[in-house]
């Protein structure tokens, strides 16, 4: 199967840099390119045709809701939209959803609820694989029989 094409959006040189790294550790991943505004963004879009954008809420010149709009109105390539945001999303996700968003992470959450919200939203066999766990030391059958 093709790997997933994701594209990342946000004003945050070291975010963007820190989510791509992050990205990077599954092969299922693609990361096809990286945006710094919601502008840059729709024109990525287009170049790029991404199968998924990864994209900050609040960003400076266009914000990731007017973004997802465009992008979600283009007339041939309309890949899905996981918003990102520093801020509770609870306030923002009617408007994210008005908007086309696809999926709405809380940055903080990203390590923790991204792969899930990736593998419903573009993998539903679930070939994304999940966020790596720390490993567990199995239980002796002594152990897990008592």
């Amino acid at each position: 199967m093709k790997p997933l094409r994701v594209l990342v959006v946000d004003d945050s040189p070291v975010f963007r840099e820190s989510l791509g790294e992050f990205l990077k550790q599954h092969s299922e991943i693609q990361l096809v390119g990286t945006a710094a505004s919601g502008r840059e963004a729709v024109k990525k879009v287009e170049e790029l045709c991404p199968d998924l954008v990864i994209m900050d809420l609040i960003m400076p010149e266009m914000n990731g809701l007017e973004a997802t709009r465009l992008i979600k109105a283009a007339p041939v390539h309309r890949p899905k939209v996981i918003l990102v945001t520093l801020h509770e999303p609870r306030p923002f996700a009617k408007a994210a959803a008005s908007a086309g968003a696809d999926g709405f992470v809380r940055k903080a959450d990203i390590p923790r609820l991204l792969f899930p919200t990736i593998r419903s939203l573009c993998r539903p066999a679930a070939t994304v694989p999940a966020a790596p766990q720390p490993e567990t030391p199995a239980l002796s059958r002594s152990e897990s029989e008592s």
